[in-house]
């Protein structure tokens, strides 16, 4: 399991191929517009969740899950991999109307196989974050998570400052950079849930 410094050092000095992630394996599970079969159950796609067990079961297999950094000028994304275990900083778009933001998004979540999202939200901006989660479901059914992950600009913020980067450097990749500490987060309570579900994964 990555740590959140661990994270932050990589994000911060691979920025190389930062808008093409080298992923591999890339796979659809889904079975019917809107739904999606689990343990012969049918999932909703479309739908706010509250933790990230709740997520796992709502992507199918082989996709992956895309970080969101929901602020007024920007929206920071990340991407995971296949295996839902690591996080890296993909794009940042600058925003304008909703319905703009949401097109170039879109065009993202499918370019990458995306099967579901997490938004970063703290106590200040929760309400906000929360409606800009029910507005997007009201464009396309893909499982949504919000994720309490506070002062993660702050923190990237710290170590990019570590890393000598300058603040041109800084001010054009932090929101993409905090999207990935977010989705780093999310992605390793979700393998906490995995492990205390099925303790064979940590032996």
């Amino acid at each position: 399991m990555l740590s959140h410094g661990n994270t932050l050092a990589r994000c911060c000095t691979s920025f190389v191929n930062l808008g093409d992630p080298s992923f591999h394996g890339l796979g659809r599970g889904s079975v019917g517009p809107g739904f999606r079969r689990n343990d012969n159950v049918w999932l909703s796609l479309g739908m706010l969740v509250d933790d990230p067990k709740a997520l796992r079961a709502a992507v199918a297999p082989g996709r992956r899950v895309m970080g969101l950094d929901v602020g007024t000028k920007t929206i920071g994304l990340a991407l995971s991999d296949t295996r839902l275990v690591i996080a890296s900083p993909l794009d940042t778009i600058r925003r304008r109307r909703f319905r703009d933001d949401m097109a170039e998004l879109f065009a993202l979540t499918e370019r990458h196989d995306v099967g579901g999202l997490v938004a970063g939200s703290d106590s200040p901006r929760t309400q906000s974050v929360r409606q800009f989660a029910r507005n997007l479901l009201a464009m396309r059914d893909m499982p949504v998570a919000l994720w309490d992950e506070r002062l993660s600009t702050a923190a990237v913020t710290r170590e990019m400052i570590a890393h000598d980067m300058t603040r041109k450097r800084r001010a054009e990749i932090v929101d993409r950079v905090a999207a990935a500490y977010i989705l780093q987060g999310f992605l390793d309570a979700m393998g906490r849930s995995d492990a205390l579900t099925n303790p064979v994964l940590d032996r």
